[in-house]
């Protein structure tokens, strides 16, 4: 399962990528303290719409406890 980061240059930018986002791709945190959003694979129309807001789309890091330290 993919995830992606979605950092927002400003609160209002968070906002309106959230209303973009939300009932389209799951969401799985948002944290409006840091402007970011965690959601699975943004088709390229709600990908542009976020950049458009000056968002910037990576990929999400996991931590995995099986392998961490090994």
């Amino acid at each position: 399962m993919d995830r992606y980061k979605v950092k927002l240059p400003s609160q209002e930018a968070f906002q309106e990528a959230l209303q973009v986002v939300e009932g389209r791709v799951p969401l799985y945190v948002r944290s409006e303290k840091r402007r970011t959003l965690s959601v699975g694979k943004l088709p390229p129309e709600i990908e542009r719409r976020v950049l458009a807001l000056g968002g910037k789309v990576t990929t999400e890091e996991r931590y995995d406890l099986e392998t961490a330290g090994a």
